[in-house]
C-alpha cells in the first residue's frame, strides 16, 4: 500500500496546538487513492496507550500514529496533556 504524509486541512488549530504542547507535530496520513486521516508524528512513547484506547494505531509506513478522524486525535491528546505530571 502506497502511504504518505500530507500537511494537515486548514481548521484543525487546536489539534497542532496540543501536539505541539506534547512535543509532536500533526498531519495527514493516506494513501494514494482515498481520503487522508488525521495523524500524529514525533515521539509518543510516553503516552502511546492513551493514543492507542482513543483509537489510533502506529502505521508502521508513515512512522506515524493514525486515527479514524480530527475530533479522536483531539480527544487523545487532551488525554494525554491531562495525565502529564
Amino acid at each position: 500500500m502506497l502511504c504518505m504524509i500530507v500537511e494537515p486541512p486548514v481548521g484543525h488549530r487546536t489539534a497542532e496546538e496540543l501536539a505541539q504542547a506534547l512535543g509532536c507535530r500533526v498531519a495527514g496520513s493516506g494513501s494514494a487513492f482515498g481520503w487522508a486521516q488525521p495523524a500524529l508524528l514525533g515521539s509518543t512513547a510516553g503516552f502511546s496507550s492513551l493514543l492507542r484506547a482513543a483509537g489510533g494505531r502506529y502505521d508502521r509506513a508513515d512512522r506515524a500514529t493514525v486515527f479514524p478522524s480530527w475530533a479522536a486525535m483531539e480527544r487523545a491528546l487532551r488525554a494525554a496533556l491531562a495525565s502529564r505530571p
